[in-house]
């Protein structure tokens, strides 16, 4: 079973944007809304729920810290506020502007770490690809960020 699915069986969804739509998308280009909403801390939240309670496998964690590593990567590069608030959920930690003493570049630093350790696998030819536009324009944007 699938999470959308899995989600949908609670009269209080976990993820309640979180749609059939957000996963299946028959090759179109994702939406940037879409995406953020996708990798999300609520969707991490989730799967981590679904997989405590059985409902998912144990290696769906894995997506979860995926998920919850990308949600923080859009927060340090969206953040604009000098500090966080006293009520700003601890999981947003990133969404404040960079500072010298910030820990925006440690997240950086364990991103790339991340993305250099992904395997990418071709869908459609099931061949292993070194890297990927997408893992590129991240170290880039990253690398951007701490110039500016």
């Amino acid at each position: 079973m699938k999470f959308e699915e899995i989600d949908a069986t609670y009269p209080a969804r976990i993820a309640p944007k979180l749609t059939a739509g957000h996963f299946h998308h028959n090759r179109e280009k994702m939406r940037v809304d879409r995406a953020a909403q996708v990798l999300s801390a609520h969707f991490a939240a989730g799967i981590y729920v679904h997989c405590d309670g059985g409902r998912l496998p144990v290696e769906a964690r894995d997506t979860a810290d995926a998920v919850l590593m990308f949600d923080r990567l859009f927060d340090s590069f969206n953040g604009t506020k000098k500090a966080a608030s006293m009520t700003q959920p601890v999981l947003k930690e990133y969404r404040v502007a960079m500072v010298e003493t910030s820990m925006h570049a440690q997240l950086w630093d364990e991103v790339t770490d991340y993305l250099d350790c992904l395997v990418i696998v071709d869908s459609a030819t099931s061949e292993v690809q070194q890297t990927s536009p997408f893992q590129k324009s991240l170290k880039e944007t990253m690398l951007a960020m701490r110039i500016l």
